[in-house]
């Protein structure tokens, strides 16, 4: 369930650095806005990258059967 919270707040994350880049007045927020929306989106990639390793799906399966 914790790679789950951490994707919902990654998402969340990455939505207000979008919403802060579209609404600034000047580069540095908009640069930052980017960085942060780029930030949630590289770990929501690392979370699916850990959660399909095919060492945790086989350990999944063996625990199963």
């Amino acid at each position: 369930m914790g790679m789950w919270a951490m994707g919902v707040v990654a998402g969340l994350v990455s939505l207000v650095g979008l919403i802060l880049a579209s609404r600034a007045h000047d580069r540095m927020f908009e640069i930052f806005g980017l960085l942060v929306f780029l930030c949630g989106v590289a770990v929501i990639f690392a979370l699916i990258r850990e959660a399909t390793k095919p060492e945790r799906l086989r350990g999944e399966t063996e625990r199963g059967a």
